[in-house]
C-alpha cells in the first residue's frame, strides 16, 4: 500500500534550498512532500529591538556580516530611506525626493503610512495642486485610522488658502467628526493671531472665538493687535478681559497702561503704574514721558509722524520700531534699518512686537540689497506664517532684481526655484516670457505669454505685448508689418 503523507516542516536551510523533496521512508515507498520556508539560524529579536531603540544605522552595522531575514533587511532599508526622504524635503530637493519615492513603490501602502505622509508632504511643499489632492484623497479613501492625523499634517504643510479644500475632503471621509472639525477651525482662527497683520474682520471673528473660550493668552494678543492698529479703546477692553480671566501679568498691565496713554488718560495711567510697580518692577521702569507736549503724532501724514518722533530725546523700543516703519514707508531703508536695530536691542526675544520688528528690519535690509543677510535673519523670526511670507517676498524680489539687471538666464533660474517652492505666480509669467524672449527662446516666450493674454483678454498692455512677441516669432502678418 502506498501512503501519501504531506508533512510541512520548517528547516534552517540556505536560501538556495528547493521547496519540494521526494524521499523514501522505510520500505513502504511512502511519498513525503516537505514544504520548507526560508529562515535564519540566528535569533533576530535583539536586532529588531536595536532597530527600534537605537535606529537603523546601529542595526545595519550590527547585521552587516550576518544572514538575516528579508523582513529585517527591508525594515532597515525602509528606515534609512525615510531619513533620506525627510532630509531631501527639508532642504527643498523636491525632484530628488520624488525620484526616491518612485524607486520604492512597494512602500506606498497604509502599513507604511510614514512613507505616504512624506510623499504627500513633498508634493504639497510645491503647492497644493492636483497631485497633492489626489495623494491626500488616496489616504482618506484607503487608510482607516489615519484620516485625521493626515488632515492635521497637511494643514500644517500647506498655505491657509488650501484649508477649505482639505477640510471639505476630510468631512466626506468615514472618519468625519463634526466636533473635531470645529476644533480645527477654531485652532486655525486663533493661529491667525501670530500673523504680522490682520484685517478688522478677521480680528473680530477671532475675537468671538476667544470670548467663547475665555482664552486669556489670546485675548492679550488681540489687545496688542488693536493697540498696533491704533484702536486704543478696543485694545483696553481686551487687556481687561485677559486680566479678568487669568489675572494680571507684567505684559498685560503694560498693554493697559499704553492704551491709557493713547486715550489721553494720563492721571489714570500714573495711578495704575504706581499701583502695579511693587508687583512688577518692569512696570516701574516704564517711561511714559512728561506732560509737556512731547506726544507722538502719527495719525496724519508720515512726515509729521517722523517729526514728532525726532522731537523725543529718548525713544522706547516701540517708538524706535514705529520710526523704522515710518522711514521704510518714506523709502529710506538705510535709516529704517538703523531704527529697527535700536528697537531690537531694547526688546526681549519674547516681546510680542519682536517678530514684527525683525520683519521690518529684514525688509529694510533686503531693500538695501543685503539679500543674504536678510535671508539669514528671516530664519530667526518665530512666527511660521510671518517667516514663510517673508521668504516668499525675498524670493520674488530676487527675480525682479535679476530681470532689472538684464540677467535673463539668472532670472529664469530664480523663477524655477521660486515655482518649485511656492508654485506658479501670475506676477512672474510676464517676466518669464520676456526673459525667454530676450534669451532668444521666442517660441517658448510666446507660449508663456499666451497664458496672460488668454487670462486677461481685456488688458490692452498684455494684448499689445503678446502681439509684439508674436511678431518677434513671425513678422509676416499685416499687424506686424504695420
Amino acid at each position: 500500500m502506498k501512503i501519501l503523507l504531506i508533512v510541512s516542516a520548517i528547516f534552517s536551510v540556505s536560501a538556495m534550498a528547493k521547496d519540494h523533496h521526494e524521499v523514501m521512508v522505510f520500505d513502504e515507498r511512502v511519498s513525503v512532500e516537505v514544504s520548507t520556508q526560508n529562515s535564519t539560524a540566528i535569533d533576530e529579536e535583539q536586532y529588531w529591538t536595536m532597530l527600534e531603540d537605537k535606529g537603523w544605522k546601529t542595526a545595519q552595522e550590527a547585521t552587516s556580516d550576518l544572514e538575516v531575514s528579508e523582513a529585517l533587511q527591508d525594515e532597515i532599508s525602509y528606515r534609512a530611506s525615510l531619513d533620506s526622504l525627510s532630509s531631501m524635503i527639508n532642504v527643498g530637493k523636491h525632484t530628488q525626493a520624488s525620484s526616491l519615492v518612485e524607486e520604492n513603490p512597494d512602500w506606498m501602502h497604509c502599513d507604511r503610512i510614514q512613507w505616504m505622509w512624506l510623499d504627500l508632504k513633498n508634493e504639497s511643499k510645491t503647492g497644493y495642486g492636483a497631485n497633492a489632492k489626489a495623494k491626500y484623497q488616496k489616504i482618506l479613501d484607503n487608510c482607516g485610522a489615519h484620516e485625521l492625523s493626515t488632515t492635521q499634517k497637511l494643514l500644517g504643510w500647506t498655505a491657509p488658502s488650501a484649508a477649505q479644500d482639505i477640510l471639505s475632503r476630510y468631512e466626506q471621509s468615514t472618519a468625519y467628526d463634526p466636533q473635531v472639525v470645529a476644533q480645527i477651525k477654531q485652532d486655525m482662527a486663533l493661529g491667525k493671531l501670530s500673523k504680522a497683520s490682520l484685517s478688522e474682520g478677521e480680528l473680530a471673528h477671532v475675537g468671538e472665538l476667544v470670548i467663547a473660550k475665555k482664552n486669556a493668552k489670546a485675548a492679550e494678543a488681540i489687545g496688542w493687535k488693536y493697540l498696533n492698529m491704533g484702536d486704543a479703546f478696543a485694545a483696553n477692553d481686551w487687556f481687561e478681559r485677559a486680566i479678568s480671566w487669568a489675572g494680571p501679568s507684567a505684559k498685560r498691565i503694560e498693554g493697559r497702561l499704553l492704551t491709557l496713554q493713547e486715550m489721553g488718560e494720563r492721571e489714570e495711567l500714573l495711578m495704575q503704574q504706581a499701583q502695579w510697580s511693587d508687583s512688577y518692577p518692569s512696570i516701574a521702569e516704564l517711561d511714559f514721558g512728561s506732560d509737556d507736549g512731547n506726544v507722538v503724532n502719527c495719525e496724519g501724514e508720515i512726515k509729521a509722524c517722523l517729526e514728532s518722533l525726532n522731537a523725543i530725546e529718548s525713544l522706547s523700543a516701540s517708538e524706535y520700531a514705529l520710526k523704522g516703519w515710518t522711514l521704510y514707508d518714506l523709502n529710506r531703508p538705510v535709516s529704517a534699518a538703523t531704527e529697527f536695530e535700536n528697537a531690537l536691542d531694547l526688546m526681549a526675544p519674547n516681546d510680542p512686537d519682536w517678530d514684527l520688528t525683525q520683519y521690518g528690519y529684514v525688509l529694510a535690509l533686503d531693500k538695501m540689497g543685503f539679500s543674504d543677510k536678510a535671508t539669514v535673519l528671516s530664519a530667526q523670526i518665530n512666527d511660521i506664517d510671518t517667516r514663510a511670507e517673508l521668504d516668499k517676498q525675498i524670493a520674488m524680489k530676487r527675480v525682479f532684481k535679476a530681470f532689472e539687471t538684464k540677467a535673463y538666464e539668472t532670472t529664469l533660474a530664480q523663477i524655477e526655484e521660486y515655482e518649485a517652492v511656492y508654485g506658479k505666480d501670475v506676477q512672474l509669467i510676464e517676466i518669464k516670457a520676456w526673459s525667454l524672449f530676450n534669451s532668444n527662446r521666442k517660441r517658448e516666450a510666446l507660449k508663456e505669454y499666451r497664458k496672460l493674454a488668454d487670462a486677461f483678454p481685456h488688458n490692452e498692455d498684455y494684448q499689445e505685448s503678446f502681439q509684439a512677441i508674436k511678431c518677434g516669432v513671425s513678422s509676416k502678418s499685416m499687424k506686424c508689418r504695420s
